[in-house]
């Protein structure tokens, strides 16, 4: 059986490729794990026809992130995805980030040198999410309550207003 037709294979290879190069990686549930600067990705492997596919996870939620507005959760995807020219999706939802990217290949060799720039592309996109949701988040927390004709109440995400000023009309 070929090496892009056995996905048993391409995991074993990938993850002593991982051990050599120092990093934590296990295989459960047909998934390799793999840890790095205290992040958790998760690779699997598929199968396109005579194309062997890999696929690279990554999600987390984050502390402070729900106190974010749709809007706000929805410009962090969008910059991360525009500012950066790489293969990584970034998507947000309502608990945390996931990101994601993929690539075909069609020997070992090719398999792990794809592996490394998208490995590295990936984590360029983490350290670049990371900080325009630290930047939301701290944003955020500087603008909730702030008077502009009305105060919000930050502890919860649909806002109560409360009028602080009232228009009079003077004719």
């Amino acid at each position: 059986m070929s090496f892009t037709r056995n996905p048993f294979k391409m995991r074993m290879v990938l993850s002593d490729f991982l051990f050599k190069e120092g990093l934590k990686c296990n295989i459960e549930d047909g998934l390799c794990y793999i840890e790095y600067e205290k992040h958790q990705y998760k690779v699997s492997f598929c199968q396109h026809n005579n194309y062997a596919e890999c696929i690279i996870l990554f999600d987390e939620d984050i502390d402070d992130y729900n106190s974010l507005g749709i809007s706000d959760k929805t410009y962090i995807a969008d910059k991360a995805n525009t500012d950066l020219e790489n293969h990584c999706k970034v998507y947000a939802f309502n608990n945390g980030i996931k990101i994601n990217t993929s690539f075909y290949f069609t020997n070992k060799k090719m398999m792990l040198d794809l592996f490394g720039e998208h490995f590295a592309e990936m984590t360029e996109t983490i350290d670049l999410t990371t900080e325009i949701v630290n930047y939301s988040i701290v944003e955020h927390k500087e603008n909730c309550g702030r008077k502009i004709g009305f105060t919000t109440s930050c502890s919860d995400s649909k806002s109560e207003v409360k009028v602080a000023a009232k228009a009079t009309d003077n004719k």
